[in-house]
Protein backbone atom coordinates (compact mmCIF):
# COMPACT_ATOMS: atom_id res chain seq x y z
CA UNK A 1 0.00 0.00 0.00
CA UNK A 2 1.53 3.40 -0.74
CA UNK A 3 1.51 6.09 1.96
CA UNK A 4 0.99 9.38 0.89
CA UNK A 5 1.87 12.71 3.19
CA UNK A 6 -0.29 15.89 3.14
CA UNK A 7 1.04 18.74 3.88
CA UNK A 8 0.48 22.73 4.18
CA UNK A 9 -0.21 23.93 0.80
CA UNK A 10 -0.91 20.90 -1.02
CA UNK A 11 -3.94 20.98 -3.37
CA UNK A 12 -6.36 17.48 -3.36
CA UNK A 13 -9.55 16.65 -4.72
CA UNK A 14 -12.18 15.86 -1.98
CA UNK A 15 -15.96 15.04 -1.54
CA UNK A 16 -17.54 17.50 0.21
CA UNK A 17 -20.70 15.22 -0.20
CA UNK A 18 -24.12 16.50 -0.37
CA UNK A 19 -25.21 20.03 0.26
CA UNK A 20 -27.80 21.65 1.73
CA UNK A 21 -28.93 25.49 1.17
CA UNK A 22 -25.65 27.19 0.34
CA UNK A 23 -23.25 24.84 1.55
CA UNK A 24 -20.19 24.20 -0.23
CA UNK A 25 -21.03 19.98 -1.64
CA UNK A 26 -19.93 17.72 -4.69
CA UNK A 27 -16.29 16.90 -5.88
CA UNK A 28 -13.74 20.24 -5.68
CA UNK A 29 -9.73 20.52 -4.92
CA UNK A 30 -9.10 22.08 -1.47
CA UNK A 31 -5.87 23.26 -0.29
CA UNK A 32 -4.46 21.64 2.79
CA UNK A 33 -4.41 24.25 5.67
CA UNK A 34 -3.15 21.47 8.12
CA UNK A 35 -2.72 17.71 8.69
CA UNK A 36 -4.13 16.04 12.10
CA UNK A 37 -2.94 12.56 10.48
CA UNK A 38 -6.88 11.19 10.26
CA UNK A 39 -8.41 14.69 9.69
CA UNK A 40 -7.51 17.48 7.32
CA UNK A 41 -8.42 21.59 7.81
CA UNK A 42 -9.08 22.47 4.73
CA UNK A 43 -10.12 25.44 1.93
CA UNK A 44 -11.89 24.29 -0.87
CA UNK A 45 -11.66 25.62 -3.74
CA UNK A 46 -14.19 26.96 -6.92
CA UNK A 47 -13.79 27.68 -10.61
CA UNK A 48 -16.82 29.36 -10.40
CA UNK A 49 -16.46 33.02 -10.21
CA UNK A 50 -18.14 34.69 -6.69
CA UNK A 51 -21.02 36.53 -7.47
CA UNK A 52 -19.19 39.48 -5.59
CA UNK A 53 -16.32 39.57 -8.32
CA UNK A 54 -18.84 39.16 -11.38
CA UNK A 55 -20.62 42.72 -9.72
CA UNK A 56 -17.38 44.29 -9.65
CA UNK A 57 -16.53 43.19 -12.95
CA UNK A 58 -19.68 44.20 -14.42
CA UNK A 59 -19.40 47.63 -12.49
CA UNK A 60 -15.75 47.79 -14.29
CA UNK A 61 -17.11 46.72 -17.83
CA UNK A 62 -20.77 49.77 -17.69
CA UNK A 63 -17.69 51.79 -16.83
CA UNK A 64 -18.83 52.85 -13.27
CA UNK A 65 -15.38 51.73 -12.20
CA UNK A 66 -12.08 51.77 -13.35
CA UNK A 67 -9.72 49.29 -13.89
CA UNK A 68 -7.38 50.26 -10.04
CA UNK A 69 -11.17 50.98 -8.25
CA UNK A 70 -12.03 47.04 -9.88
CA UNK A 71 -8.96 45.58 -7.76
CA UNK A 72 -9.19 47.55 -4.85
CA UNK A 73 -12.96 46.69 -3.94
CA UNK A 74 -11.59 43.24 -4.80
CA UNK A 75 -9.07 43.54 -2.67
CA UNK A 76 -11.44 44.62 0.03
CA UNK A 77 -13.29 41.10 -0.11
CA UNK A 78 -11.31 39.36 2.90
CA UNK A 79 -12.97 36.09 2.67
CA UNK A 80 -11.83 35.27 -0.96
CA UNK A 81 -8.69 34.51 -2.63
CA UNK A 82 -8.19 34.31 -6.29
CA UNK A 83 -5.57 31.84 -7.36
CA UNK A 84 -4.29 32.19 -10.70
CA UNK A 85 -2.19 28.92 -10.59
CA UNK A 86 -2.57 25.36 -8.97
CA UNK A 87 0.83 23.26 -9.52
CA UNK A 88 -0.05 19.78 -11.31
CA UNK A 89 -3.58 20.76 -12.36
CA UNK A 90 -4.80 21.99 -15.40
CA UNK A 91 -4.38 26.19 -15.77
CA UNK A 92 -7.29 27.91 -15.11
CA UNK A 93 -8.51 31.01 -12.82
CA UNK A 94 -10.20 29.80 -9.36
CA UNK A 95 -11.30 30.88 -6.11
CA UNK A 96 -11.26 29.66 -2.43
CA UNK A 97 -13.76 31.50 0.16
CA UNK A 98 -11.71 30.90 3.73
CA UNK A 99 -15.30 31.33 5.11
CA UNK A 100 -15.95 27.31 3.92
CA UNK A 101 -12.58 26.57 5.37
CA UNK A 102 -13.58 23.29 7.65
CA UNK A 103 -11.78 20.18 9.00
CA UNK A 104 -13.01 16.84 7.49
CA UNK A 105 -11.63 13.62 7.46
CA UNK A 106 -9.08 12.18 5.34
CA UNK A 107 -11.44 9.79 3.83
CA UNK A 108 -12.92 12.34 1.85
CA UNK A 109 -9.83 12.61 -0.28
CA UNK A 110 -9.76 11.18 -3.63
CA UNK A 111 -6.70 9.45 -3.47
CA UNK A 112 -6.67 8.71 -7.70
CA UNK A 113 -6.98 12.28 -8.53
CA UNK A 114 -4.26 15.06 -8.94
CA UNK A 115 -2.05 16.01 -5.96
CA UNK A 116 -1.25 19.59 -6.45
CA UNK A 117 0.44 22.23 -4.53
CA UNK A 118 0.07 26.11 -4.15
CA UNK A 119 2.76 28.45 -4.20
CA UNK A 120 3.89 30.25 -0.90
CA UNK A 121 2.49 33.66 -1.88
CA UNK A 122 -0.93 32.08 -1.90
CA UNK A 123 -0.96 30.34 0.96
CA UNK A 124 0.45 33.65 2.63
CA UNK A 125 -2.37 35.92 0.61
CA UNK A 126 -4.54 32.69 2.53
CA UNK A 127 -3.12 33.17 5.86
CA UNK A 128 -2.98 36.86 6.01
CA UNK A 129 -7.01 36.85 4.62
CA UNK A 130 -7.84 34.04 7.35
CA UNK A 131 -5.68 36.90 10.02
CA UNK A 132 -7.91 39.81 9.06
CA UNK A 133 -11.43 37.57 8.87
CA UNK A 134 -11.51 35.49 11.96
CA UNK A 135 -8.58 37.41 14.00
CA UNK A 136 -4.95 36.83 15.72
CA UNK A 137 -6.10 33.42 17.59
CA UNK A 138 -6.87 31.48 14.32
CA UNK A 139 -3.22 33.19 12.82
CA UNK A 140 -1.74 30.76 15.52
CA UNK A 141 -3.60 27.51 15.07
CA UNK A 142 -2.65 27.13 11.45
Amino acid sequence: MKYVLFKRGNVVWMDFGFNIGNEFGGMHPAVILKNFDKDLFVVPISSKKPTEYARIEKDLEDGKINIEECKKQKDKITEIIELEKINGFRKMLRWARITRMKKTSILRVNFSGTIGTLEGKDMDIISNKICLEFGDNMCNTI
